[in-house]
């Protein structure tokens, strides 16, 4: 009788981890289409907002080159306070790492950030851009 017991233990054992395999294969998708859809507004949000920061810096920057003096050193200082929402954005990226997004599916989420807006692709456009 133990004999049967263990057999059957046994071969239950085995078929559920021939079961859980495909499962967990099936699963995969799904759970990653389930996090891009409850992430992708926030981290779209978070996307635009740090874009914005780093050119209000970059344009900061070059205002103080062309012309330095206390108004545009105090201009720099705020635009590079407003960098802290570029840390929201990484620390969600790399939550999303940690949840089992690959870089490329980050990647998209850049990407479909871009389709909300009419600007979007333009802003792609221009951040892409190779000015001389």
């Amino acid at each position: 009788m133990e004999s049967l017991l263990n057999k059957r233990y046994l071969y239950g054992l085995v078929t559920g981890c021939i079961l859980a395999i495909p499962a967990a294969w099936l699963a995969e998708p799904v759970y990653k289409s389930v996090l891009l859809s409850i992430y992708g507004d926030k981290f779209a949000t978070l996307t635009f907002q740090c874009d914005q920061a780093m050119r209000e810096h970059w344009i900061g920057k070059m205002a103080l080159a062309d012309n330095p003096s206390p108004s545009t050193v105090s201009t720099l200082k705020a635009t590079e306070i407003a960098l802290l929402d570029c840390q929201d954005y990484d620390l969600l990226q790399k939550k999303l790492l940690r949840l089992g997004l690959s870089d490329s599916e980050i990647g998209e989420l850049v990407l479909r950030a871009a389709e909300q807006t009419p600007q979007g692709l333009r802003t792609v456009i221009g951040i892409h851009e190779i000015r001389y």
